[in-house]
């Protein structure tokens, strides 16, 4: 399986302090049935200059990975990086997951930005693929699953948290809703840390293979599998 979402990097942001708790991360994910993550720290515009965070990033992925035994995990950098028109202004590439023309960007939780169809837009007219981060958790989106259903329609994907599906009560019952109606691609841990947001991609899958099918199990796995190959993903029109 493929992780699309994760703070496992040490240090950088608001998951792992060290390189310990971080390959304790990577053990559980490897565990789990995870052969493949995606580092995607947190980026903002308005705090960090590009720069300054690809140095940080690079520091912490060597930090880990000196750290980390041969296990055969396969470790991709990435980004998750906040919505906001000046991303149109950097050189963009350098964020998405490493390998391919994805990015994986993060909408604000208490608002929809007006000109986020027009920066989807201006992405997509670059080659470049918004990749819609826990969009069970945007509550305009659920207000207005519309909203959502036309970046979808623009070209965006969109990922559903593991831990969303596994808390139980209407945040699942949201997040099975979501993938059903193709509103969301993939799943991920976004994991944080093995106390307060473990992976548990693994889990997450077998509850969708039994609530939603063995199909739909697999199709999200091949399309996580897509997304970090670079590959496009054959995408039903949500509703």
């Amino acid at each position: 399986m493929v992780d699309l979402h994760s703070h496992i990097l040490p240090g950088l942001d608001d998951g792992p302090e060290d390189a310990g708790e971080s390959l304790s991360m990577v053990l559980a994910e490897l565990n789990d049935g995870v052969q493949t993550i995606v580092l995607t720290p947190h980026f903002r515009t308005d705090i960090a200059d590009p720069d300054s965070f690809l140095r940080h990033r690079r520091k912490a992925y060597e930090l880990l990975c000196g750290d980390l035994p041969a296990l055969g995990v396969k470790l991709l950098t990435g980004a998750e990086a906040a919505f906001s028109p000046a991303l149109l202004e950097m050189e963009i590439g350098l964020f998405c997951i490493e390998g391919t023309n994805n990015i994986l960007i993060e909408l604000p939780p208490d608002h929809y930005p007006p000109l986020t169809r027009k920066v989807f837009y201006e992405l997509r007219t670059r080659g470049i693929t918004p990749v819609i981060a826990h969009v069970e958790r945007y509550p305009y989106f659920l207000r207005d699953p519309g909203q959502l259903a036309l970046l979808i329609r623009g070209g965006a994907y969109a990922q559903i948290n593991a831990g969303s599906l596994l808390c139980g009560g209407h945040t699942a019952r949201t997040a099975l809703h979501m993938l059903k109606s193709n509103l969301a691609h993939a799943v991920a841990t976004d994991t944080h840390s093995m106390k307060d947001r473990p992976p548990m991609l693994g889990r997450a899958m077998k509850l969708v293979s039994g609530k939603l099918g063995k199909d739909t199990a697999e199709y999200l796995e091949d399309n996580a599998e897509r997304i970090v190959s670079g590959k496009a993903l054959s995408v039903p029109d949500p509703g």
